[in-house]
């Protein structure tokens, strides 16, 4: 890794910053405050990232596979690791290729309606994260297949609690037009050992209301 590092009046400024990270590169930079309560700004952007080297749970890394690029702002506040996740908020964007899914197939448990073992294939993918309450919130990852088109939204904790839905199509756009709903594939609970259960789409668009 390497940066600019500027300090001035309890300010720190780092910037041009370059960095080799889970497969793929990081570049951005950083302004910290060090007033009687600090706070940080990051600005970063990440490209060629490899989804199963993300530090994530080492058995929720197991089951992906793809590259991603995208870019992150992230704002904090404190002192100390804990006060600084629990204030840890910001937005990004997303962009995945080649994403694989391994343990279910995705597009057979649907179809079925039950859990199908296997591995999901998408070509391609792009969306927007959120990150607040020490999670990261998936607000609509877009997910295109050769079976066809998939949202890919929920919520993955940093305590290593996820609850993600993927469904058919895109529910909101469904949702406007009047489409009929479809089911969808939701897996909640621990990442190393979450519970799978197949639901109609219809359920999953209220309660993201």
């Amino acid at each position: 890794a390497k940066a600019k590092l500027a300090f001035h009046d309890l300010h720190l400024e780092v910037s041009e910053t370059e960095a080799q990270w889970a497969g793929g590169s990081v570049h951005g930079g950083m302004t910290a405050v060090f007033s009687a309560s600090p706070k940080y700004e990051i600005a970063a952007g990440f490209d060629g990232v490899n989804l199963a080297q993300v530090p994530w749970a080492a058995r929720w890394t197991e089951r992906w596979a793809g590259t991603a690029k995208g870019k992150l702002q992230l704002t904090t506040k404190g002192v100390g690791r804990e006060e600084l996740l629990q204030g840890l908020e910001g937005r990004g964007e997303i962009k995945v290729k080649g994403v694989e899914f391994r343990g279910w197939d995705v597009a057979s448990s649907i179809e079925a309606g039950a859990p199908r073992v296997g591995v999901s294939r998408w070509m391609s993918g792009e969306g927007e994260f959120a990150v607040k309450d020490r999670a990261v919130n998936f607000e609509g990852i877009h997910l295109e297949g050769a079976k066809g088109k998939m949202e890919f939204a929920g919520t993955r904790s940093f305590g290593q609690e996820a609850k993600i839905t993927i469904a058919e199509g895109d529910l909101r756009e469904r949702k406007v037009k009047g489409g009929a709903a479809g089911r969808s594939f939701e897996l909640s609970g621990p990442v190393d050992a979450p519970q799978i259960r197949i639901e109609p789409a219809a359920a999953v668009a209220q309660a993201k209301r």
